[in-house]
């Protein structure tokens, strides 16, 4: 969990396998008005991320290994960007 380039990010928690929690500055003025968009590259373009809000200042980040669909943090570098109207 690293935060190279972190716009509008106070922290990332590492959580379990393939889950991280990200948490924002600056709140959202809604639960469901961000969109979030990610790349991901492992060597092998073996992954894939779906991004959970869970309120408007923490989003999860679920990293799975695509060919075997488990949650995976081996080998992987990971950039999200999200967009929505901050509070």
């Amino acid at each position: 969990s690293n935060s190279d380039a972190a716009l509008n990010v106070s922290s990332v928690s590492d959580g379990a396998t393939g889950l991280n929690t990200l948490n924002v500055t600056n709140a959202f003025s809604a639960v469901k008005a961000a969109v979030p968009n990610m790349t991901n590259h492992d060597n092998s373009y073996n992954r894939g991320t779906a991004v959970d809000d869970t309120g408007t200042s923490a989003f999860i980040l679920r990293i799975f290994q695509a060919s075997g669909g488990s949650l995976s943090d081996a080998d992987a570098d990971h950039a999200v960007t999200i967009h929505g109207d901050l509070a």
